[in-house]
């Protein structure tokens, strides 16, 4: 049932959350007795399946099933709008404007990464919240090429070129002497492509996201019960 509940909108659950165990429980049991007529067979077990998913989203705390359900996001992250899930990972999108260093080591701090971008999929989900929470025209990612010239790697490690890549006509840019943009940035402005700037320089202060690992066996804590899985 796990999978059906996951595709449902955010809406849906929270109404399904609002309809009170007895009344839940009344209603199966009333259909139950029905499952062997006929007539009644069909109804009775459509019933039966909206009672069954109700009573799954209440108990396992499902506030949404879209990229907020944040229950196993670390602990020490605020459940806000600005933290969203896909995938495997969980996002922190913050919207102070900094040096890519001073993002870099903020995210690491609290137990993640500057965001890697790794596939088309992950590119997409960044440009859908950007558009729903960003009002600047740029953000810090994690890729780099601060310990080798024009070899860029994300804030994880992984080699950029050997994956996914939304660089811009032109970009990353290294001439002659003029190889000092070390850091990327994703430009709204320019169709959320990827651009090199500098990394410090008081004229590159921009928001960033941080990633996190999903956690294996948390509760889920809600303000209506607790279930450990």
């Amino acid at each position: 049932m796990s999978a059906g509940v996951m595709s449902l909108p955010r809406d849906i659950v929270l109404m399904l959350r609002q309809i009170p165990l007895e009344v839940l429980q009344s209603i199966l049991k009333k259909y139950k007795c029905k499952e062997e007529e006929d007539e009644w067979r069909t109804v009775s077990r459509t019933v039966k399946l909206f009672c069954n998913l109700a009573i799954f989203c209440r108990f396992f705390g499902l506030f949404s099933c879209d990229n907020r359900v944040t229950n196993r996001c670390p602990g020490n992250l605020p459940k806000d709008k600005y933290l969203r899930v896909h995938g495997d990972k969980c996002y922190r999108f913050i919207t102070s404007e900094v040096s890519w260093t001073s993002a870099r080591d903020h995210c690491r701090r609290i137990g993640g990464h500057l965001i890697s971008i790794t596939s088309r999929d992950v590119q997409i989900f960044v440009e859908r919240t950007l558009h729903e929470l960003w009002s600047e025209n740029r953000m810090w990612i994690g890729a780099n090429d601060i310990d080798s010239e024009m070899d860029w790697f994300w804030d994880t490690g992984e080699m950029v070129r050997s994956g996914f890549q939304n660089w811009d006509s032109g970009q990353p840019s290294c001439y002659l002497f003029a190889c000092y943009e070390d850091c990327a940035c994703l430009r709204l402005d320019k169709d959320y492509k990827w651009h090199d700037c500098r990394c410090n320089s008081p004229w590159n202060r921009y928001g960033y996201a941080c990633q996190y690992s999903k956690c294996i066996g948390e509760s889920f804590r809600h303000s209506d019960n607790t279930m450990h899985v």
